[in-house]
């Protein structure tokens, strides 16, 4: 049973192909570790009901942040949004997190899943040290292509962490074969994954085939345990 907490929405970004929302908490701030999720609810005509959505801050920021890209009928409504409106946000929730990998990771993000490595990503930069990081990031739209660009400016700072790119526009799909020409030691490294399902569940299937052990494969299926 989780616990309900009050923001109110702050600042509203929209470029048509990614939605940003900044909120302030109303009285408490809603404690989190970096890659979990909520289910907000807008407290505004056509916006009341839920969805899972990945926090794009950290846990220490003052401000609650979404980063939303419109598929569907409510998520393009979300960009009528307006200054002031109260939030009710039902959550934490998930285990998605880079504290349950060891010294060597592979994140892989397809499209909007990559939202909660924005928010592992800005807690890792308050650490004095994190783990070696090869992140791969398959997106065919220009909006999400911002979104990673912003992880590949974070990430180029730090020597033991690598950031490569798909643009599936040109290139074709991501695969474990790709990965493993660049990260070479696959067996030895806690894999995370977080995009559409079909593609989570197609490389999770590829990893076992490598001989990656399935505890070491940690996904984001937007379950509540």
């Amino acid at each position: 049973v989780s616990k309900k907490y009050r923001y109110t929405v702050e600042t509203i970004e929209s470029s048509g192909e990614v939605i940003k929302i900044d909120m302030k908490p109303i009285d408490e701030k809603i404690p989190y570790t970096s890659g979990q999720f909520i289910f907000p609810s807008f407290q505004q005509e056509g916006l009341k009901e839920t969805h899972p959505f990945s926090m794009t801050s950290k846990p220490s920021d003052s401000r609650l942040s979404l980063a939303i890209r419109p598929l569907g009928d409510y998520t393009r409504r979300l960009s009528g949004l307006s200054f002031g409106t109260e939030v009710t946000i039902d959550g934490p929730y998930g285990g998605f997190n880079y504290r349950k990998g060891g010294n060597k990771q592979v994140w892989i993000a397809g499209g909007i899943g990559v939202t909660p490595y924005l928010s592992m990503i800005k807690e890792l930069s308050d650490e004095s040290s994190r783990p070696a990081i090869d992140m791969y990031f398959s997106y065919r739209n220009d909006g999400d292509k911002e979104l990673g660009d912003e992880l590949e400016n974070r990430l180029s700072e730090w020597d033991n962490c690598n950031y490569y790119a798909f643009d599936t526009r040109s290139v074709s799909r991501l695969s474990v074969e790709k990965i493993s020409e660049i990260s070479h030691d696959l067996l030895a490294s806690d894999i995370f994954i977080c995009g559409p399902m079909a593609m989570i569940e197609d490389l999770e299937k590829q990893f076992i085939n490598q001989g990656v052990k399935r505890e070491n494969i940690h996904l984001e299926r937007f379950k509540l345990l």
